[in-house]
């Protein structure tokens, strides 16, 4: 709780009076990874992340949430290796196969990001998939899927208004393309 709620001393207090009682606890080992990049202590960070890797190597909550790590410090290649490993501890995890394909889609593998969106997707129908899809047929200049893509995302969550946005720029920009092809 102190985690989500911004109290970050507090958290590492508590992560810390977990390991002293249980050094091998991954989940005490990741929410203490997790509170140090809060603190913005990475280095720290990514210790606590290897120390969590090796006690539990087979702890897909221990790949996904360092594969979000690397990802933020924006090592896309390291992050893709990382969603991988939770693909193949837990293949029917669909938020693995979104975060897999926003890395791929962060190295400019727009084909592979489209297919790992579409697996999420196929898995979990969520909003977010739906719009990071929508947003590589964007990039791809598929006005039209992309439109599909937000209308889907919106139907999901109605009240988000950035999936509103893009369905609007898509629009947008299909309508213009309309125009000069006329």
């Amino acid at each position: 709780l102190y985690l989500v709620s911004g109290q970050f001393k507090s958290a590492e207090v508590n992560f810390q009076a977990a390991l002293t009682l249980e050094q091998s606890s991954a989940d005490a080992l990741i929410g203490m990874a997790r509170t140090q990049v809060k603190l913005v202590n990475y280095p720290l960070a990514e210790q606590y992340f290897a120390r969590a890797i090796q006690t539990a190597p087979n702890y897909s909550e221990v790949h996904e949430y360092y594969g979000s790590y690397l990802f933020l410090q924006g090592k896309y290649n390291h992050a893709i290796d990382e969603f991988k490993k939770v693909i193949l501890l837990s293949s029917n995890y669909g938020d693995a196969y979104n975060s897999l394909g926003a890395a791929y889609f962060a190295i400019g593998d727009l084909q592979r990001g489209i297919k790992a969106f579409q697996k999420s997707i196929e898995i979990n129908e969520n909003q977010e998939a739906y719009s990071n899809l929508g947003t590589a047929f964007f990039i791809e200049k598929n006005f039209e899927q992309a439109a599909q893509m937000y209308q889907k995302a919106i139907a999901l969550s109605p009240d988000d208004y950035r999936y509103w946005g893009f369905l609007a720029e898509a629009f947008e920009l299909e309508i213009s393309e309309l125009r000069t092809a006329a």
